[in-house]
């Protein structure tokens, strides 16, 4: 049998490879969650497994002090994370910006004109849609779409039942392609939309 002998560019090549093995890092198969506290203004990320929290960060955006962030959803086709705000400038109506989750830090996209509570992200039709809560007035438990670049609601349906105790959520389903309402406390009313 005859041996195979390897040049010193080979075996250092071999060693190389080898070295930079150890410290490839595996691919990670699961994604963290990404919410807010609708009573603070923070951001936080979860290790989606466990729940461990990987960051908590306040939240910011230039020229406005955040009271608090009722909703923040994915938008899947430009990965950005958007974001509905209550500013000590206003009450009575909420701004859209997108966020950075690692940072808090906020980019403003304008002011949504109503009192909106909840956000969610349609792959099926590449659209925003944001919903007002028991309390908003003209917006309560009314489905509207967000332009995504203004800001800008435009009403789309409803007003849809309401639960006892205030409260709405809306969240669309990747899987069914339905987007879903909640409303109440403890929940009360849920609806596919």
């Amino acid at each position: 049998m005859k041996k195979k002998s390897f040049s010193s560019e080979e075996l250092l090549a071999a060693i190389l490879l080898i070295t930079l093995s150890l410290f490839i890092q595996p691919v990670k198969t699961s994604a963290d969650i990404v919410g807010t506290n609708r009573a603070l203004p923070v951001i936080n990320v979860f290790q989606d497994l466990t729940w461990n929290v990987l960051s908590s960060n306040p939240i910011t955006l230039t020229g406005y002090t955040i009271e608090r962030a009722p909703s923040i959803t994915w938008n899947s086709d430009n990965l950005l994370f958007y974001i509905i705000l209550r500013t000590t400038s206003s009450a009575t109506s909420r701004r859209l910006a997108t966020i950075n989750p690692a940072t808090g830090v906020c980019t403003d996209i304008g002011d949504m004109g109503g009192n909106f509570s909840s956000l969610t992200y349609s792959a099926a039709t590449s659209t925003l849609y944001t919903m007002g809560g028991t309390g908003s007035g003209l917006e309560a438990n009314s489905l509207f779409t967000v332009n995504i670049n203004t800001g800008v609601p435009t009403y789309l349906a409803g007003p849809f039942p309401l639960g006892t105790g205030g409260g709405a959520i809306i969240a669309y389903n990747y899987i069914d392609g339905y987007i879903y309402h909640w409303s109440g406390y403890p929940v009360s009313s849920m609806e596919k939309n």
